[in-house]
């Protein structure tokens, strides 16, 4: 009797790596991850490297301790024209993005705001992207400018 073929095997590490040829090094200010646990902020990872690797391995840029994460179960990938990207690998228990269950290997674009959650842990990662404007040009906020006899002066 015949056996079917057995499946293809994941490429070896060398070759994964070619394939983020397009992640860049990010230029500053930099994006950040925010985790929330129980609806508290819990910490704040910032993302300033070409790829951010995820999962419960000690050597991962961002550790999860929960013991449903897998040791490598996904990455963030800064990209060019400072775009910011989700891969989740392909895991016993997944990885979300909005809700939604991401297909493993998909390059996944982030948004200002995107809730992450890996595997079965109850934490939630957001995703706060950082204007590429420079601070010291920004526009003075009304409320900043100081106030006198209940009108507002403008600060030369």
């Amino acid at each position: 009797m015949d056996m079917p073929p057995p499946p293809p095997r994941a490429p070896p590490a060398a070759q994964q790596e070619d394939d983020l040829a397009w992640a860049v090094t990010p230029p500053p200010p930099f994006h950040s991850l925010e985790h929330f646990k129980d609806g508290s902020l819990a910490g704040t990872t910032t993302l300033d490297k070409k790829v951010i690797s995820i999962g419960r391995d000690a050597d991962a840029d961002l550790t999860i301790l929960h013991p449903t994460a897998s040791r490598r179960h996904a990455s963030i990938i800064n990209g060019a024209d400072r775009q910011l990207f989700l891969v989740a690998k392909d895991t016993r228990y997944g990885t979300t993005l909005n809700g939604q269950t991401c297909a493993p290997g998909a390059r996944l674009k982030l948004d200002d705001g995107s809730q992450i959650r890996f595997a079965l842990s109850s934490r939630t990662y957001v995703v706060r992207l950082a204007s590429s404007q420079d601070p010291s040009q920004a526009p003075l906020a009304e409320a900043a400018l100081p106030t006198s006899f209940g009108r507002r002066e403008k600060v030369q």
